[in-house]
């Protein structure tokens, strides 16, 4: 059936990690009651990393800039985007998911704590999503319609992006568009090395 979750609760701290049966249970010899059976049973987790139960997810307002004076022709009026702070919790690198909700033209994400960007050079028409995932084994880049039909964008990257993580600590985001209005979401799970 695929992978399931393995969750861990105390106290103080929920998590869990995807996992898989390696084989059907092992019931060793010993007492049993009609209601209790001592079992044994290997899991195989594919990704080593604990996470907290819900993803972090933030949004990036929208504002204009980009106003300089005197000017040239061409000249470029103004740019939508806005920057966060973001902060990963956890105890390694994790991918982000990005969703531009709405018209935007050559939309671009960037850390610029480290200087990495995503570029997609296309319009997004009105009503339509583009989502950048960076997950390792999962990377996509799909145009969404309205009705839920994907669209494979991967091939409208920027030929200088790369498909980075958000490090540990504090990191200083922003985007960035040629036109559009776009809600800009950003969401990612932070990654523990242990309980």
């Amino acid at each position: 059936l695929g992978l399931g979750i393995l969750r861990y609760e105390n106290d103080h701290v929920v998590r869990e990690i995807k996992a898989i049966a390696d084989s059907v249970p092992i019931y060793p010899n010993g007492p049993r009651t009609e209601t209790i059976q001592k079992g044994l049973i290997n899991l195989i987790c594919p990704s080593p990393f604990w996470e907290d139960i819900a993803p972090e997810n933030y949004k990036l307002e929208d504002f204009v800039g980009n106003f300089r004076f005197p000017f040239k022709f061409p000249v470029r009026f103004a740019s939508r985007g806005d920057s966060r702070e973001l902060v990963n919790k956890g105890d390694v690198p994790t991918p982000i998911k990005v969703t531009f909700r709405g018209e935007s033209i050559n939309p671009k994400i960037t850390n610029l704590t480290t200087g990495e960007f995503i570029k997609v050079n296309r319009s997004i028409p009105p009503n339509y999503s583009l989502v950048i995932n960076t997950e390792f084994g999962n990377k996509e880049v799909k145009i969404v319609a309205l009705d839920g039909v994907e669209q494979n964008a991967f091939h409208y990257i920027d030929l200088e992006s790369s498909f980075f993580m958000l490090n540990v600590g504090e990191n200083r985001f922003s985007f960035i568009t040629d036109g559009g209005q776009p809600e800009v979401y950003v969401e990612y799970r932070n990654k523990y090395l242990g309980v």
